[in-house]
């Protein structure tokens, strides 16, 4: 699967120090975060006031102001993300 590939290899140069990629992969991840994000809101239930897309970019701001980022894969960054939503 592209998508897979691209992602994946955006993490590698992320890895590899290039620190303008973490864009470009959030980027392409967009969509995929959104439905992730959307998930988690249905399961908090009626009253809860933030949007998908707050959500997604509130994920943004908190690991873009990390040091240390370290996924080993597609997987694990989503999951990364997931839990940190």
């Amino acid at each position: 699967m592209e998508e897979d590939r691209s992602i994946t290899q955006l993490i590698e140069i992320i890895k590899e120090g290039e620190g303008e990629a973490f864009d470009e992969l959030f980027a392409e991840a967009y969509d995929e975060l959104k439905r992730v994000a959307h998930n988690r809101l249905r399961r908090m239930g009626p009253g809860e006031t933030l949007s998908t897309t707050a959500l997604v970019n509130e994920a943004y701001v908190k690991l873009a102001s990390r040091s240390e980022l370290q996924w080993r894969d597609r997987t694990h960054f989503f999951a990364s993300t997931a839990q940190l939503m």
